[in-house]
């Protein structure tokens, strides 16, 4: 009896000796960047921890190092499972980290700041057709200088029955002039000048013999020629139209003819109808 106590007695004292060798206790942790950083928006920083007391075992470094990552304000700097902090927008937060198995935390604050802008540079006359939309991008606006660290721009029009902003561009609904100024969350602006034309055709309808030939003309006189891209006839066995607007009825029948916008919108529309060629007396 005695020996089977003892060898019980020498089996416990293995085994505890075992369970501290593969899990010693943790003092406490710290990330070793200090108690703040200081960010830019955009930024991104690989923060470290250090583990007392520091000659740990192997198993216990292992342990250690499977920690939870958390910000408490994620929308202006997050941090992902390895420790990288990423600056998103500028404000403040605390970043901790606190190993899962082990009931020690340590927290550092992150300070994001935004580079400012200071000028927004914007194309400051436009002239386009009724029915043409103008994509942001070909409005060129830039916002000074190029490492500020908010981009986005904001539009708006003076006159929405001018131009209206869309989803896609500024979009050109109706005659007249209206300004379009971009704003930036910096509180800067910029603003150019929005003028929008409509062209006709001389005529909305056309009766043409067939074999006969008209030149159309566009109005007003001071349009800007350079708008147009191409005209298009809808039914050419009807009648053909030249780059320089003559027509040719080429057969009986109806067509239109459309003036067509080099960003692709249809501009002005001229109903045509070929009759018949008269017959002439000899």
């Amino acid at each position: 009896m005695k020996r089977l106590f003892l060898a019980a007695l020498a089996g416990l004292t293995i085994f505890a000796g075992c369970k501290k060798d593969s899990d010693e206790n943790i003092e406490r942790i710290e990330i070793t960047e200090g108690e703040t950083i200081n960010m830019l928006v955009g930024e991104t920083v690989q923060l470290h921890v250090k583990s007392y007391p520091e000659d740990l075992n192997d198993v216990t470094k292992a342990r250690v190092y499977v920690r939870d990552w958390s910000s408490s304000s994620a929308e202006v700097a997050s941090v992902d499972m390895l420790g990288e902090v990423k600056a998103l927008t500028d404000g403040e937060t605390v970043i901790t980290v606190k190993p899962e198995n082990y009931d020690v935390s340590a927290s550092i604050r992150v300070v994001v700041r935004a580079i400012p802008s200071t000028e927004i540079k914007i194309n400051k006359n436009y002239e386009v057709l009724v029915g043409e939309t103008v994509k942001f991008s070909d409005l060129k606006a830039s916002v000074l200088p190029d490492s500020a660290s908010y981009k986005t721009l904001n539009y708006t029009s003076s006159n929405n029955e001018v131009a209206v902003i869309g989803d896609n561009g500024i979009e050109a609904v109706g005659v007249g002039e209206c300004k379009i100024e971009a704003t930036n969350r910096d509180g800067l602006s910029a603003v150019c000048n929005f003028k929008v034309s409509h062209i006709m055709l001389n005529g909305g309808t056309l009766t043409i013999e067939e074999g006969q030939t008209f030149k159309f003309e566009i109005a007003p006189s001071t349009i800007n020629k350079d708008y147009i891209d191409k005209w298009k006839s809808s039914d050419t066995n009807v009648a053909t139209i030249a780059a320089d607007g003559t027509l040719t009825a080429k057969g009986v029948g109806h067509c239109a003819i459309v003036v067509v916008a080099k960003l692709g919108a249809e501009l002005a529309m001229c109903n045509i109808e070929v009759v018949p060629a008269t017959e002439t007396e000899e």
